[in-house]
């Protein structure tokens, strides 16, 4: 009986050590994670960028993008001629 009882205070010793190895091991690898993850912050990682200025020093005025009208109205009047030749070939056809 004393065999089986060192031999079980050996294994359990070692499964003790296995076990605290793999906690301090895991938690370095979760340490790590976090101090990556917090040192990828966008905010604090990207440079600075001045808004555009003129050679006096005013910013220049940061406009939305316009379309073209003149695009926008050949393309509705192409449409309303299709819709046109659609109609009336229907009607051809009765």
């Amino acid at each position: 009986m004393s065999w089986w009882d060192s031999m079980g205070e050996t294994l359990g010793g070692v499964f003790d050590t296995v076990g605290n190895s793999a906690g301090d091991l895991w938690d370095a690898v979760v340490d790590s994670e976090v101090d990556r993850i917090k040192s990828s912050a966008p905010e604090e990682n990207r440079p600075k960028q001045d808004a555009a200025q003129q050679p006096g020093g005013q910013p220049v005025p940061q406009g939305a993008i316009v379309p073209n009208h003149m695009l926008l109205y050949a393309g509705g009047g192409l449409l309303v001629v299709v819709l046109l030749l659609v109609m009336f070939s229907m009607m051809k056809g009765k």
